[in-house]
């Protein structure tokens, strides 16, 4: 073989392998950047990605599709890719307890208590769970053997709705028992005093589990289920109560939280609209071209800009202010802060009042679904809060927000938010 034949073999081969090479590093760079997008919980941002890229691997390209569709409330077709990526036995050893706990997330999302006991006792036989996963896990398999047995939870709607709001609450009817109760849809589930329950003579069921609430603190919650839940004209049956003691329930000033209706009743209306002190529940509502609403287990987030920059927040209607949180405060507003707008604040919850240290913002202009909200008396934190969540989110968008509006709607069919 002649020298100059060898040198082209040995040139063409080189190539071929550099041609692997920047494959396989482009292929870990693509993956890199989804999986950064997945753990910031910017979930919007990867379904951009994720709709522009060549899908080379099928198995990560499920896992990602299969995020998506659980973060916008498909649980049933979360399962189904999930389902998909463990048959194909390709997902790398780093996704498989991702994978596992998100199908967990969609039977605890669809009611389905035991088959989520089933999905928790499976996560809590992996070898080298963090601390904070076992603990997480282990609450959700706590809730889970209290509810086996216990039916899905079940809506029925006779006709439209229409709610009079008295500033947070509205009327319901639990078991026969007429209450005005708050909404808040940052709850993950609705609450009871313990007192309250009894009254409408439920059957708490002792569980012990422990629950992290907004101040930071851990506090032992119970389980009740009620049979009927009216609101409107909205049956609700197999509603699932957390059951929480007095104490823990009761504010400095002597307000105490009897009841509150959280996130699984409010999304299972499918559309709110909000309007003139009133939330209209349409029997059958309209299908919505707008997706900026996504969900963190069942804490809803939403995506906003401020100054050109797309963002994304946790959305709480329980919450009466906006809050910033550290990342906004890190990259918006500390080259630039002064020690004069350094301050603390109290907040309270669930389990008391805590104080953080915050930065006074004043006003500030966010835009929202395409609407431009004036926001004053504002602050962000300077430090991580009690959640993982908040180093990665960048505000808590409360009800000053929605209160700037004249006319709001929450869908959580096709998970948005409109403006009108």
């Amino acid at each position: 073989m002649g020298r100059t034949l060898v040198l082209l073999l040995i040139l063409s081969v080189s190539l071929v392998n550099l041609s692997c090479t920047q494959e396989h590093t482009s292929s870990q760079s693509d993956f890199l950047r989804l999986k950064n997008l997945y753990d910031s919980k910017n979930y919007f941002e990867l379904r951009d990605q994720l709709n522009n890229q060549e899908k080379s691997n099928k198995s990560v390209a499920l896992f990602f599709e299969a995020a998506l569709e659980k973060a916008f409330n498909n649980p049933i077709n979360s399962n189904q890719l999930i389902a998909q990526a463990l048959d194909l036995g390709l997902v790398p050893d780093s996704l498989q307890v991702e994978l596992q706990m998100m199908k967990m997330n969609n039977h605890l999302r669809l009611h389905e208590y035991d088959k989520l006991l089933r999905a928790a006792e499976k996560i809590l036989e992996v070898p080298n769970l963090s601390k904070e996963q076992k603990k997480d896990i282990s609450n959700t398999r706590l809730i889970a053997k209290a509810l086996q047995g216990i039916p899905s939870q079940k809506i029925t709607k006779s006709g439209d709705s229409e709610i009079v709001l008295t500033g947070t609450h509205f009327d319901v009817n639990i078991n026969g028992h007429e209450r005005d109760y708050a909404y808040d849809t940052g709850a993950n589930y609705s609450i009871l005093m313990k007192s309250e329950a009894e009254s409408l003579d439920l059957i708490v069921r002792e569980v012990g589990i422990d629950v992290g609430t907004a101040t930071g603190k851990q506090v032992k919650g119970d389980i009740a289920v009620a049979d009927s839940l009216i609101i409107g004209n909205m049956t609700f049956e197999h509603v699932i109560f957390l059951i929480f003691p007095d104490e823990a329930l009761t504010f400095p000033g002597g307000f105490k939280l009897h009841g509150l209706i959280g996130f699984p009743v409010l999304e299972a209306m499918k559309e709110l609209q909000f309007h003139d002190g009133k939330i209209f529940v349409p029997e059958n509502p309209v299908q919505r071209n707008i997706q900026n609403l996504a969900l963190d287990g069942l804490t809803p987030l939403i995506e906003f800009k401020y100054k050109g920059n797309e963002l994304v927040g946790s959305f709480d209607t329980g919450a009466n202010k906006t809050v910033f949180f550290k990342p906004f405060f890190q990259n918006f507003l500390a080259d630039n802060a002064n020690s004069t707008s350094l301050d603390t604040v109290k907040s309270g919850g669930v389990g008391g009042v805590v104080a953080h240290p915050v930065y006074n913002i004043g006003r500030i202009n966010i835009e929202l679904s395409n609407s431009s909200i004036l926001l004053q008396n504002v602050y962000a934190h300077t430090e991580t809060l009690k959640k993982d969540t908040e180093d990665q989110l960048y505000a808590n968008i409360g009800l000053d927000v929605l209160g700037e509006l004249d006319r709001y709607i929450l869908n959580f069919k096709e998970m948005a938010l409109i403006i009108e």
